[in-house]
């Protein structure tokens, strides 16, 4: 189905939603949008004046009356049409914070022919309507989900057109070289070149150079909504439990001398400058015929290959390179992932000095140490993404992008005609169209907004 009949079918309807999380607090909104979204409210307010009366971005304080039974004292928020998030005419309903008022006020409103919105619908109301762009869809999921300071902020200034401006203005130019080259084309047989190559060159490697930045931010972006997270192996009884709780400040893991204590995982997290930190205790790493314990080594190995660092943790009483045939098992098979090799128990060692980084996790000896070095960790990832928040359907875009750049480059340096040199930087054009959201099919947009709640 394409998005116009979408559209037709879609917006027929109102729709509605608890745009505020479930539970106790001191306010709650659920967010009413369509055509009778107004009336809808109006047969339930009492005012001192009918909503449907009322101003654009007005607020109107009243009652929420069903069958002469007051539901809540709410307020009535009037957006409407074009004027609003979703485009359409809208009213948010401000009430008590106590989940039950918000679902019998939704249910009233079901009952009176408003639907129940769909995850992200409202969303997916305003960008069909062109309130927003794709990008800007999702630098708000972004918005809501990002896991740093530095993720909301990167967010919010996308949600304000950063990545769709910096898109426009590479195919603004593009598409500058693309006339130039085809007035040629159009005067072909009298051998006219209107525009300079060395020119056109220039302008092409700046579109790539520019591109490439983007997708080196690409790391840093993931970093900014996911958070860091840290690995925590090494053999039975190497102290990754107390390391563990050492770093969260409080005792989350069991902590004992007995081999095996860990079957599962542990998983908490906490902020350091600002990123979300999560810390993972795996099982110790042994042969074992402990069925769950195996279980417990299974996830071990999972944990490795979902964290951005791994500290491997060494009984340093027991050796400095008693754990290095671990270490060598690990990097054989997970060759690209950094592991650091933490030497533990320190307070139990004497005069001895070690290469890596020291510490005893029981008497929280070195533990600021290692989360600086976490902190220069993020750092590193973070040198880039200070424009852009992009993801991996960006980042596959503009890796077609510098594919064409570089196509149409390269035909220029050949002396290829002007026609395959036009081939490739429109497809560059169109790339980039597409990655703005100027074409989209709905499964693309499903996946989307699979990320939404309800109220959003």
């Amino acid at each position: 189905m394409n998005n116009y009949l979408f559209q037709l079918t879609m917006f027929e309807d109102t729709i509605c939603a608890l745009a505020t999380p479930h539970g106790v607090s001191g306010l709650a909104v659920v967010r009413v949008s369509g055509q009778n979204a107004i009336d809808a409210v109006d047969e339930y307010f009492v005012g001192k004046a009918k909503l449907k009366n009322c101003a654009s971005h007005t607020i109107h304080y009243g009652k929420f009356v069903f069958e002469n039974t007051i539901i809540d004292s709410v307020t009535a928020s009037i957006f409407i049409s074009p004027q609003s998030y979703t485009g359409e005419d809208t009213v948010e309903i401000g009430l008590h914070g106590n989940t039950l008022i918000a679902q019998q006020i939704i249910d009233i409103l079901q009952n009176n022919g408003v639907r129940a919105a769909t995850a992200g619908e409202f969303t997916k109301r305003a960008y069909l309507n062109g309130k927003i762009d794709i990008t800007q869809v999702e630098a708000i999921a972004d918005l809501l989900h990002s896991q740093t300071i530095p993720g909301t902020r990167l967010a919010a200034q996308q949600l304000y057109g950063g990545l769709t401006n910096t898109m426009k203005s590479l195919k603004e130019q593009l598409l500058s070289i693309c006339a130039l080259l085809e007035i040629e084309l159009d005067f072909s047989e009298e051998d006219l070149e209107f525009a300079q190559r060395n020119e056109i060159l220039q302008l092409l490697e700046s579109v790539k150079t520019l591109t490439l930045d983007m997708m080196a931010s690409y790391s840093s972006a993931q970093l900014y909504r996911s958070g860091f997270y840290v690995g925590l192996i090494g053999y039975p009884n190497s102290g990754k439990s107390t390391l563990f709780n050492s770093l969260l400040g409080k005792n989350r893991a069991i902590v004992s001398s007995v081999e095996g204590t860990t079957r599962d995982f542990l998983e908490e997290s906490l902020f350091i400058n600002g990123f979300k930190v999560t810390i993972t205790d795996t099982a110790g790493i042994r042969e074992t015929d402990d069925i769950i314990e195996l279980e417990g080594i299974k996830f071990a190995h999972n944990i490795i290959t979902m964290s951005d660092i791994l500290f491997l943790v060494n009984d340093a009483s027991l050796g400095e390179h008693y754990s290095d045939e671990l270490l060598k098992t690990i990097k054989s098979k997970f060759p690209d992932k950094e592991i650091i090799l933490i030497q533990n128990k320190l307070d139990l060692v004497n005069n001895l000095e070690f290469t890596n980084i020291t510490i005893s996790a029981k008497h929280q000896i070195g533990i600021d140490t290692l989360k600086d070095f976490i902190t220069k960790q993020i750092a590193s990832i973070s040198v880039y993404g200070n424009d852009y928040m992009i993801n991996s359907r960006h980042y596959s875009y503009c890796q077609l992008i510098v594919d064409d750049i570089e196509s149409a480059i390269t035909a220029i340096n050949n002396k290829v005609t002007t026609e395959l040199v036009t081939i490739d930087i429109r497809s560059a054009i169109n790339h980039i169209g597409s990655l703005l959201g100027e074409s989209q099919e709905d499964e693309v947009l499903n996946t989307i907004f699979s990320r939404f709640c309800i109220g959003k």
